[in-house]
C-alpha cells in the first residue's frame, strides 16, 4: 500500500535525488515540504529543542555529501519530538518525507499509525500500522492497535484474526486474551470469557478492566450479585502492556510539558513514584510549574508525607491563589496536620470564590464539630 505524498514531497525527493549541493531556493523549498510547529502549544525548553532539530535539518541539508538515511533520521528525530508533544498531525506528514527516502522504517510506520489513531483517523492509521506489520510482524503492539481499530469497526473477524496472531507468538498475552474474552462477550459466551478473565484476575489481582469485564459476563450469566461483589474487589491499576518503540521515544523527551504527559500516565497506571519522579523532573525546567507543584502536593498527601504535601501545595496556592481545587488540597493537608485555624481561613476564602462550594462547606462543618467536641472532652 503505497502513502499518499502531495506535490512537496515529490518536490523534496526531487532536490535531494537530483542534487547533492542545495542553493538557497531549493532549501526553502524543503523547509517548506516540512511542517513547523506552533510553539505558543509548548513550554519553552520544549520548544528550544524542537526548533534545535527543525534547524538540524537545514544545517545537514546545507553540507556537501547528503545522505538519504542520515537526513531521514533527522527528520525522523523532528517527527518523534511532535508525536511525543502530541502535535499529531505535524508528526505524521514529517513522518512521511521521512519515509520517502527510508520507507521500510517499520518504527517510523508505526508511530503514524497511533498518531493516526490519536486523531480518529483510522483509514490512515489502517494504512500505516499494516505497512509496520508488514515490515516486523513479531511486533506484537502493532497487532493489538489493529485489534482495537476493528473492534471499533464492529470488524470482529480481523480483530479475531489478529488475536490468533499474537497468542501464537504468546500463548499468555495479557492484553490479547483480555481482548478475546471481550469479543466472546461480544457473542454472548460469557462462560467462556470467564474462564479466560478469572486466570488474568489471578495473574494481575491489580488490574480493575478485569474484574469490570467479569462482572459484564456474571450479569449476562443473570447473576447480579455476584457481579455486585465483583466490582467491589476492582483493582487500582490497568491492564498494561509493554511497547518499547513509543517508550523510546521518551529518551527524546525535553521540557516540563513532556514530563508532566509523562507523569499523567503514570499516575493513572498506578505507579506514583514514577509520577513523582517526572513532576519532579518537570520542577527542574520550570520551577514555579503550577500543575507540577499541585500534583506532586496531591501525591505527596496520598502517601502520607503531609509536610512535603503542604511544601508543594503552599508554593502552587501562593502562584495561583485564586484556584478553589489547589485551595481544597492545600487545606486538606493542613488538616492533616491539625492546622484547622489555617485551613479554616482556606475555606473561608474558597467560599469567597465560589459561594456554593460543597467540599468548603462540607469540611468546615466536619473541622468545627471537631473543635467542638475537643473543646466538650477537655
Amino acid at each position: 500500500m503505497r502513502l499518499k505524498i502531495n506535490h512537496k514531497l515529490f518536490l523534496l525527493l526531487f532536490i535531494i535525488l537530483t542534487s547533492c549541493n542545495s542553493d538557497k531556493k531549493q532549501l526553502e523549498n524543503l523547509i517548506n515540504a516540512i511542517p513547523e510547529a506552533n510553539y505558543k502549544q509548548l513550554d519553552k525548553p520544549t520548544a528550544k529543542v524542537i526548533k534545535k532539530a527543525y534547524s538540524e535539518i537545514t544545517v545537514y541539508i546545507q553540507s556537501n555529501n547528503i545522505s538519504n538515511v542520515f537526513l531521514s533520521s533527522h527528520i525522523a528525530k523532528l517527527a518523534k519530538l511532535y508525536f511525543i508533544n502530541k502535535l499529531y498531525q505535524e508528526s505524521i506528514d514529517t513522518f512521511e518525507i521521512a519515509l520517502t527516502l527510508q520507507p521500510k522504517q517499520f518504527s517510523w510506520h508505526y508511530i503514524s499509525g497511533v498518531a493516526a489513531q490519536r486523531l480518529g483517523n483510522i483509514d490512515l492509521a489502517i494504512e500505516h500500522l499494516n505497512n509496520a506489520f508488514r515490515y516486523e510482524p513479531s511486533y506484537i503492539p502493532i497487532q493489538l492497535h489493529l485489534i482495537e481499530i476493528y473492534k471499533l469497526l464492529n470488524n470482529q473477524s480481523l480483530a479475531n484474526e489478529k488475536i490468533n496472531n499474537i497468542l501464537k507468538i504468546d500463548k499468555n498475552n495479557s492484553i490479547a486474551l483480555f481482548m478475546k474474552s471481550e469479543l466472546l462477550i461480544d457473542n454472548n459466551k460469557p462462560k467462556d470469557a470467564l474462564l479466560i478473565l478469572n486466570k488474568l484476575i489471578h495473574e494481575y489481582p491489580d488490574a480493575n478492566k478485569l474484574y469490570y469485564l467479569k462482572a459484564t459476563a456474571q450479569r449476562l450469566e443473570n447473576k447480579p450479585k455476584l457481579a455486585a461483589k465483583t466490582l467491589l474487589k476492582a483493582g487500582k491499576r490497568s491492564l498494561i502492556y509493554q511497547d518499547s518503540v513509543i517508550e523510546n521515544l521518551q529518551k527524546l523527551t525535553t521540557g516540563a510539558g513532556s514530563h508532566l504527559v509523562l507523569a499523567n500516565r503514570a499516575r493513572n497506571n498506578g505507579h506514583l513514584d514514577v509520577a513523582q519522579s517526572h513532576l519532579l523532573a518537570a520542577l527542574t525546567f520550570e520551577p514555579n510549574n503550577i500543575t507540577a507543584l499541585h500534583n506532586l502536593g496531591f501525591i505527596a498527601g496520598s502517601l502520607g508525607k503531609h509536610a512535603d504535601a503542604i511544601k508543594f501545595l503552599k508554593k502552587a496556592q501562593t502562584l495561583d491563589p485564586n484556584n478553589t481545587d489547589i485551595a481544597s488540597d492545600y487545606a486538606t493537608a493542613l488538616v492533616a496536620v491539625k492546622q484547622y485555624n489555617k485551613a479554616i481561613n482556606i475555606y473561608n476564602k474558597i467560599l469567597t470564590i465560589n459561594p456554593s462550594d460543597k467540599t468548603a462547606i462540607d469540611r468546615l462543618d466536619q473541622i468545627n464539630q471537631f473543635i467542638e467536641a475537643n473543646k466538650s472532652n477537655n
